[in-house]
């Protein structure tokens, strides 16, 4: 009886385990000139690093609500998962931000929950601050 019980918890389990793909994808921004950075990447899911250099590097760690590395892996290379980035010369302040879609991504007639999280490598020296906007998710 125990392993009975055991194997349906473990199926039930994995059954939720394989219902999402996560993957990562870099961006590299020069930061020659730049003070300050702003972030507006739609959610508080942000760590920020310290490096050397005069790169920011971006990794976005994208999960989506389906089991399909392979369209995750297409969705990345094609740019959904971007971010851009503009800088104010003048006060040597860069904006960077998720690239917003209007495109709800819908797969065999359900839509697809995307969830992202930040990690970015700033060059020593660059202050940064948050958007307020965080609740785009």
């Amino acid at each position: 009886m125990n392993h009975i019980i055991f194997a349906l918890l473990f199926s039930f389990t994995a059954c939720f385990a394989f219902a999402q793909s996560t993957d990562v994808a870099h961006e590299t921004v020069n930061a020659q000139g730049v003070e300050q950075v702003k972030f507006d990447l739609g959610t508080k899911d942000v760590i920020i690093k310290t490096t050397k250099g005069s790169r920011i590097i971006v990794e976005s760690r994208v999960t989506i609500s389906l089991s399909n590395e392979t369209l995750l892996k297409y969705l990345i290379d094609s740019g959904r998962y971007g971010v851009e980035s503009a800088i104010d010369a003048s006060t040597g302040v860069m904006t960077i931000a998720r690239k917003r879609t209007k495109n709800v991504l819908i797969v065999k007639g359900q839509e697809c929950e995307e969830k992202f999280s930040f990690t970015i490598f700033l060059p020593e020296g660059i202050k940064f601050s948050e958007s307020s906007s965080a609740s785009n998710n």
